[in-house]
Formats: structure tokens, C-alpha cells, sequence
């Protein structure tokens, strides 16, 4: 299925490819001179819920990244920083994401990024790992019920600490 520069190894079978992931605080992307150098494959990020206020926000450079990402050859994805409080907020989180999607074409699972706020008055700070791990359960059943493959970024401590990944 991939096409570009791949790497195998030999003693693991594991196929390693190129990716990047960005925002609008990559700047304006020459995704040509992206997909000349060696990248395969880009997750570009579609929005985020407000640390603070909670509102769901599109990425200001969402539409230019995966539009120029698409025209210049590299498999696309999505990704959504989640600040759900709630299975009903992970839920919209999802449906938003799904929206934006109409239109747009990509080769890659959605994401969904789950990490500690760097904000200390994060709105999800008290959340329990059953509560935080519930709300990632309904935002991924909504997106594999639309019929797309969906994936949780994180870092050790988000799957650690913060879910519960037996669940």
C-alpha cells in the first residue's frame, strides 16, 4: 500500500516510514519541499478543545496544511487535541472532526491526542483515569462507527497514568 522511501528491518520485519505531525505553530508549510525530502506521511492537526473555556477550535492552518499536504503526494491523516470532560464532550469532539472532515481526503487512522495540559487551571486536571478513559472510549466508538480507523496518541504518562488501557 505505501509508496516512498520505506525502511525494513531484517531482523524485526517492522516497515519504518517518514512522518511529521504539525500545526498552525509549524508556520506556513512548503509541503512540496516537505514531500521532496523524504516525508511520507503527515498527521496534521484539526483542532483542539480550549484548556480553559472548553471550546472546540479548528487549527488555523488546518485547511491550508491538509489541502497542499494532499496535492503534494503525502498519505494524510488528522489529529485532535481532546480536552473532554465528558463522554458527551468527547463525543462532539468526534462529530466535529468527522464535519470538518467532509470534503478532504485521508489515507491515515484519526487521532486522538491525549496529554497532560501544560496549564496548571486545565479543566481536566481532576479528571480520573475512569472518567478520562470513558471519554476516550466515546470519542474512538464515533469515529470507527463513521466508519474510520482511529488511533490514541500519547506520551508514558497518558497511558500509564491518566487511562486505563486495559479497557
Amino acid at each position: 500500500k505505501y509508496e516512498g522511501d520505506v525502511t525494513l528491518d531484517e531482523s524485526t520485519g517492522v516497515v519504518t516510514r517518514k512522518g511529521i505531525d504539525v500545526s498552525r505553530f509549524q508556520g506556513k508549510i512548503n509541503w512540496k519541499k516537505v514531500a521532496n525530502d523524504g516525508i511520507d506521511y503527515a498527521y496534521i492537526r484539526l483542532g483542539y478543545r480550549g484548556y480553559g473555556s472548553g471550546k472546540i477550535v479548528i487549527d488555523d492552518a488546518y485547511e491550508y496544511n491538509i489541502e497542499n499536504a494532499n496535492a503534494a503526494g503525502l498519505d494524510t491523516g488528522v489529529y485532535f487535541f481532546t480536552e473532554a470532560i465528558s463522554e458527551r464532550e468527547a463525543i462532539e469532539e468526534a462529530e466535529y472532526v468527522l464535519e470538518n472532515l467532509e470534503g478532504q481526503s485521508i489515507d491515515l487512522p484519526i487521532v486522538l491526542d491525549v496529554e497532560e495540559s501544560a496549564s496548571s487551571d486545565s479543566r481536566t486536571k481532576d479528571l480520573t483515569k475512569e472518567q478520562r478513559t470513558d471519554a476516550v472510549i466515546a470519542f474512538c466508538e464515533r469515529i470507527k462507527k463513521a466508519g474510520h480507523d482511529v488511533m490514541i496518541y500519547g506520551n508514558t504518562k497518558s497511558f500509564l497514568i491518566m487511562m486505563d488501557m486495559e479497557r
